[in-house]
């Protein structure tokens, strides 16, 4: 929280010394970057919880659903957020207001920098809880290695195929890829968690986003530096270095 909030004074000094929406013509540069950090700052407080709750309750990358949800979210939290900032402004500079832009146009001017602020910070936490780190580490047959009583943050979809009719499992973000003889299936989920459930099925993981049943592999191709498996459908899957040596000892390139 206190790396935000120097991060959200610093963004607020840089309004300050720019002055958007006219606010260069208000007098005292101080005041300006003082008024831009305090409203960088109670938007912080403003927007930031509701945006952490949403990612604590498992629902911060649903779709198309979260984004027209997080929108709705932002434009009404953004009422609030207007009527504070014109009421600092004023407090600031009292004689601005005969020349204070009408409500509208400050709740346009509040949402043109809230909303932008949400994503990005959305989009930031998304790439920081990306499941592939976690995947990175396995142990057995590719499945990686919890602590204590540690389980799952998210559950796999209900559409998820029986893992023996998966060929390869790819991790895409928050979804996982099934690759099966028929095509492909995109569904919700934690890539160690799918591979938590192929447990039962002879393969292993051979990059960190991605998993291949020994069953599917007709082939493969390329060095060392650049290796690639041939599955039986036809499609061809990386093997990041780090993972030759445990293809090599399982007998996995034995044969061209």
């Amino acid at each position: 929280m206190l790396r935000s909030a120097l991060i959200v004074v610093a963004v607020g000094i840089f309004l300050g010394l720019l002055g958007p929406y006219g606010s260069y013509l208000n007098p005292g540069l101080v005041a300006r970057i003082l008024y831009w950090s305090c409203c960088a700052l109670m938007g912080l407080g403003l927007y930031a919880g509701p945006v952490l709750l949403m990612r604590r309750l498992g629902v911060i990358w649903h779709g198309p659903k979260f984004w027209v949800g997080m929108t709705g979210l932002v434009m009404v939290l953004s009422l609030l957020q207007t009527l504070i900032t014109r009421d600092l402004a004023l407090s600031v500079w009292p004689d601005l207001t005969s020349r204070l832009p009408g409500w509208g146009q400050w709740y346009g001017q509040v949402l043109l920098i809230a909303w932008p602020s949400v994503v990005l910070v959305t989009f930031a936490l998304r790439y920081r809880n990306r499941p592939a780190a976690i995947a990175e580490e396995t142990v057995g047959q590719g499945v990686p290695a919890l602590v204590g009583n540690e389980t799952p943050p998210i559950r796999l979809a209900d559409d998820y195929p029986r893992p023996e009719t998966i060929f390869a499992l790819q991790m895409e973000d928050h979804y996982i890829r099934c690759h099966q003889r028929e095509g492909s299936r995109l569904v919700h989920g934690v890539f160690r968690e799918a591979l938590l459930r192929q447990s039962g099925c002879a393969g292993l993981q051979v990059h960190r986003s991605w998993w291949v049943a020994r069953k599917a592999v007709a082939g493969w191709e390329g060095t060392p530096r650049a290796l690639r498996l041939i599955l039986i459908n036809g499609d061809r899957v990386p093997v990041s270095r780090a993972h030759v040596a445990k293809l090599r000892e399982a007998g996995w390139l034995d044969t061209p």
